[in-house]
Parts: structure tokens; C-alpha cells; sequence
């Protein structure tokens, strides 16, 4: 069975094919981190419009790098919860759209759950001939094809930019569109085999920190989760606050590898809820602990900091503050596998990818872990078209004319 997914919760358009939900054919990134890092963060607006620009060249592509048509397509998965209304309302209504159009099944994926499927893929399509990595940014001729275009852009959701945000160039746009990134002509490394249930999954991700146990597919508990900060935007705040770019995981862990990670004793939050998180302290005790260093009192902004934060003390706070953070999650996924003793552990989501994660958790679980590749623990296609495979086995197919995004929504209420 092979499913497209498509994925634009945030800020990368994606689709992917994934057969059986093990086999990756296809995986189609388009990434915005290059227009948000001047902001500092994501922009909602910025981000869904760059989604309106790209959804229809990275689906022509992920199908073209397949070797696939529509009659090899066996239904379509779509993020429709949780993340960004404009941003989830450019990829639904692609999918819907699509589904209508080809007639296929069409089945809504949470994205945070989907992130754990990444773990599931375990086989790729090996590549003959490379294609070409960059499509053009016209549509199709085909009226059907258009008639998707002409659907999007008179969405209500982009009706209200700003005047500032609205004047973003042409130039701007192509070189955006020419920044799709195709991993289906990487070889990536890949687990060995599928995680079996019961399954403990650690989801970490700018929105999100949770832990997760899994009896099978679709059925889960909710164990364990952040009550304020999720650890990836405890790092996005604390790469501020030392003069790192944008995004913040990526940036402090390079700036770590040069630093001590016991040169500053940072805390960790002791809290009621057996596995539950808190970075938000954290995050505080690093703004004053800077603030402490360079001389200044808690008064001082601390958007004035990063110019006197010299090499040294960016380093070793780096450093201390990743140790610190990925300690508190690895103290806590250690603590729910010695109560519920699953058959396997994962962790998914953009953090996943976090060396120092994989290096704490391989010391203290005394058993192995197949890691997906960095590039399936970033928002992907593959992953919602994997879990969409599993889906389709347990659910029945949205309706494509009424299917509606839920931006907040939990996977509890799933």
C-alpha cells in the first residue's frame, strides 16, 4: 500500500511516499529555516505563504522522485492537527483537494504522534539516475491541477497579511522554491527493524515534550509531559540569550562540543507528576547565571546580552545548559522504563537528533535503540505518510469536503 504524505504544520512543506509504512520511496523537504532565522523564530504569516508557493512542485516532486503516478497511489495522509492554522490549512486543503480529484482515500495524522513513526521506517528505494533537484514554480497545465492553485490562494487565512509581510519579491520567492531538499537521494541510515510494542515513546520538539507508551497502534497513554516550556524552545530562548542563531538546538550543540558542560550547575525541576518536565527554570537560571557573568544584575534585558557574552562563557553555558536540559528528559524516560518495562524505547521529534540525547540514553537504558536519521527527526512527509499506513488499518477515511485543522489539539483527544 503506498501512501503520499504531506505535511505543513510549521514551517516546511513536505511530501513523501512510503509503501507499507516501512519502505521510503520518496522524501521531499522544503525548508524555511532561512527566511525565519533573520526573525528569530517562525512568523505565521510569512511561513503559510511560503507553504502557497511551494506545496504543488514539492507533491509533483515526491510522486516524480517515487517513480510514481496517481494510479500507483493508494490514498493520501495529512497533517490536520497540531500547528499553525495558515500553515495546516495549505497542506489540508492540497490534500483534500488531491483526494477529490484522484479519487483516494484521505486520512488525517496528528503530527506529533507521526513523529514517532519515523522509528517505523526501516527500508529506501535505492536510486537509479539522480533527478533533477529543483522543479519549476509554475503549475501544471492540466485544469486539474490549477483548479488546486486557484482553491488555495482564496483562502481566507492569508486574506489579512500585513502590508509588510505581504511584500516579500519575486526574487525572494524562486530562491525559496529552489530550496528543496531531497532526501530519497541520500542514503540514510535507517533502524534495523520496526520498534515492538509496548512501546515507550520520548517526543521532543520546539512544541512539544512528552512521553508516550504505546500498547499498538492508536492506542496509547499519555504519560508524562512539559507544564510550561517544550525543551527544543528552551533552546531557541537560551541561544538567544547567549548570541546563538536561530534555530537554537542545532546552534548549541555546536557551540557545546568547544565547551564544559560542568562548568556552570544548573537545576533541574522537581515536580509532581512522576514524568512530567519543566524547562522554564531552567531557562531562568541561565538568563541569570549570564546576566551574574557579564556583570549585570537581573535588571539588565536580556536582549542586550549576547554582545557582552564573550567565546568562553558562550561555550561552557552552551554546554552546561544541553547537558542540563537532556539530563531531565533521560532522567525521566529512565524512570518510565524501569516502572512499565517496554519491549523497546524511541524518541522522535526535531530534538531526537540531539547527539547528546543519544549518547545520556545509550548509558542508562540497558537496551538498544535504533535511531531514525536526523532527516526523518525534523518535520518530514515520510513520517505522516508511515503512520498514515497504520491509520488506514484502524480508521476510516476524512471526508474530503468537510475535513477541518485543529491547531491545539492533543493527541489525548485523538
Amino acid at each position: 500500500m503506498r501512501i503520499l504524505g504531506i505535511e505543513s504544520s510549521c514551517d516546511e512543506t513536505a511530501a513523501a511516499v512510503v509503501e507499507d509504512g516501512e519502505r521510503l520511496l520518496s522524501n521531499v523537504v522544503n525548508s524555511q529555516i532561512d527566511i525565519h532565522a533573520e526573525y528569530g523564530g517562525v512568523i505565521p504569516e510569512i511561513a503559510a505563504r511560503s507553504h502557497l508557493e511551494v506545496i504543488n512542485p514539492v507533491i509533483k516532486k515526491a510522486l516524480s522522485d517515487a517513480d510514481c503516478t496517481w494510479d500507483d497511489i493508494d490514498a493520501v495522509a495529512v497533517t490536520y492537527a497540531p500547528g499553525l492554522i495558515g500553515s495546516l490549512l495549505i497542506g489540508t486543503l492540497a490534500a483534500r483537494t488531491l483526494a477529490i480529484i484522484h479519487d483516494k482515500p484521505l486520512y488525517k495524522i496528528h503530527h506529533v504522534e507521526a513523529h514517532v513513526y519515523a522509528n517505523f521506517i526501516t527500508e529506501q528505494r535505492k536510486r537509479g539516475a539522480k533527478h533533477a533537484k529543483l522543479l519549476e514554480l509554475t503549475t501544471s497545465a492540466q485544469t486539474r491541477e490549477a483548479s488546486l492553485s486557484d482553491s488555495l490562494r482564496d483562502e481566507d487565512c492569508l486574506s489579512k497579511a500585513s502590508p509588510a509581510v505581504a511584500k516579500e519579491s519575486d526574487e525572494k520567492a524562486s530562491r525559496r522554491a529552489e530550496a528543496v531538499v531531497n532526501s530519497s537521494d541520500l542514503e540514510l541510515s535507517l533502524p534495523h527493524h520496526q520498534p515492538t510494542f509496548p512501546l515507550l515513546a520520548l517526543i521532543v520538539s520546539g512544541g512539544h515534550s512528552q512521553l508516550v507508551l504505546f500498547q499498538n497502534h492508536g492506542n496509547y497513554q499519555l504519560i508524562g509531559q512539559t507544564q510550561d516550556d517544550a525543551v527544543g524552545e528552551a533552546f531557541d530562548k537560551v541561544a538567544k540569550i547567549i548570541g546563538l542563531p536561530y534555530p537554537g538546538g542545532p546552534a548549541i550543540a555546536k557551540a557545546a562540543e568547544l565547551g564544559d558542560p560542568r562548568a556552570f550547575h544548573l537545576p533541574i525541576a522537581k515536580l509532581a507528576g512522576e514524568y512530567d518536565f519543566s524547562f522554564s527554570g531552567l531557562k531562568t537560571a541561565v538568563l541569570r547565571a549570564v546576566q551574574r557573568e557579564v556583570g549585570k544584575d537581573f535588571t539588565f534585558p536580556s536582549h542586550e546580552l549576547p554582545a557582552l557574552v564573550n567565546d568562553e562563557l558562550r561555550h561552557n553555558m552552551a554546554a552546561s545548559f544541553q547537558y542540563t536540559a537532556v539530563k531531565t528528559l533521560v532522567d525521566k524516560t529512565k524512570k518510565a522504563y524501569d516502572n512499565f518495562q517496554p519491549a523497546s524505547v524511541v524518541i522522535a521529534g526535531g530534538v531526537a537528533a540531539n547527539q547528546e540525547l543519544r549518547r545520556q540514553l545509550r548509558e542508562v537504558l540497558p537496551i538498544d535503540i535504533d535511531y531514525a536519521p536526523i532527516q526523518l527527526c525534523t518535520d518530514n512527509a515520510a513520517m505522516i505518510a508511515a503512520l498514515g499506513y497504520f491509520r488506514a488499518h484502524i480508521d476510516q477515511p476524512a471526508d474530503p469536503y468537510d475535513l477541518e485543522v485543529q491547531p491545539s489539539l492533543s493527541m489525548t483527544a485523538i
